[in-house]
């Protein structure tokens, strides 16, 4: 394998561990209470909390999958492109949730409704 290879093997499964990190983050924060997801957020029940704690969910599962693939895989087997475009979902799903949580803050905020 060449140096070129292995040095992007070790970048993307360290990349998935920040990833994953991330969302370890952001749950932590949300579940402990530090952050007052009603006080942001009233309307934040139902679908929404769901979707809120359900794509972390799914997007760690998805890294650590990653990871593991890349870990494991021969060379043949690779494909860094999927590596890539699965952090570009966990940058997208991070984005959404956070829309999530803030959009009616941001729309309050926008309108003067405060």
């Amino acid at each position: 394998m060449s140096t070129l290879i292995k040095f992007f093997k070790i970048a993307a499964i360290l990349s998935d561990g920040l990833h994953f990190f991330v969302w370890i983050l952001w749950l932590a924060v949300c579940a402990s209470g530090l952050l007052k997801l009603h006080d942001i957020n009233p309307e934040l029940a139902g679908w929404h909390l769901g979707v809120f704690y359900g794509l972390p969910a799914v997007m760690m599962a998805l890294l650590v999958y990653d990871a593991l693939r890349l870990w494991l895989a021969d060379e043949k087997h690779r494909m860094l492109w999927l590596s890539m475009l699965i952090r570009t979902f966990s940058v997208i799903m991070l984005i959404v949730v956070a829309g999530i949580l803030l959009g009616p803050a941001f729309r309050r905020i926008y309108y003067g409704d405060f």
